[in-house]
């Protein structure tokens, strides 16, 4: 079992949760979930992350375009669930499922779908939910990824060099795979 903290984590409403305890089996499913906000206090065994904690982004690509080029590049940005529409060789990093009709002709990485859609208007909050939470929904796959919530397997990424006063990416911006 582990359990991690950060400043704040992305909910599936699209809220901020200050200071989450987020509790996880031996196989990466989430099994608790508790915002502390100003309760906080320091738990046994709880590592703690500075930034944001957001799911792992997620990628849709169809067979016949794969381009390895863009499956790392998308990986390196926090991509660490695909939706694929037959199997494909990915590394054993990530986790794949196979859904039909998939209609994308996919040349951009989420994060970079991301970072356009702020440049937009569109806020960060709105704008990763739409590359991981809206994405599972549209395939059926909300009770396992994009979301950070009980039950679910999203793999968890954390954002550094985020502007926590207003929620914006700030120049130096830094990701890390905290769950596969």
């Amino acid at each position: 079992m582990r359990k991690i903290t950060s400043h704040y984590c992305l909910t599936p409403d699209g809220r901020w949760a200050k200071r989450p305890i987020i509790e996880l089996d031996d196989f990466d499913k989430i099994i608790g979930f508790r915002e502390m906000g100003d309760s906080f206090v320091e738990e046994p065994n709880l590592e703690y992350f500075p930034g944001v904690i957001i799911p792992s982004l997620i990628m849709t690509m169809r067979s016949d375009s794969v381009n390895n080029s863009l499956i790392n590049r998308s990986i390196i940005e926090g991509a660490r669930r695909f939706i694929v529409d037959k199997e494909i060789k990915l590394p054993a990093s990530v986790r794949s499922f196979v859904k039909n009709n998939i209609k994308t002709d996919n040349v951009k990485t989420p994060w970079q779908i991301i970072k356009e859609n702020i440049n937009t208007g569109i806020d960060l909050a709105s704008s990763i939910l739409d590359q991981t939470l809206k994405i599972s929904e549209h395939y059926q796959l909300d009770h396992l990824w994009g979301a950070i919530k009980v039950k679910a397997e999203p793999g968890l990424i954390l954002l550094q060099g985020v502007d926590l006063k207003d929620f914006k990416l700030t120049s130096n911006v830094t990701m890390k795979v905290l769950v596969e």
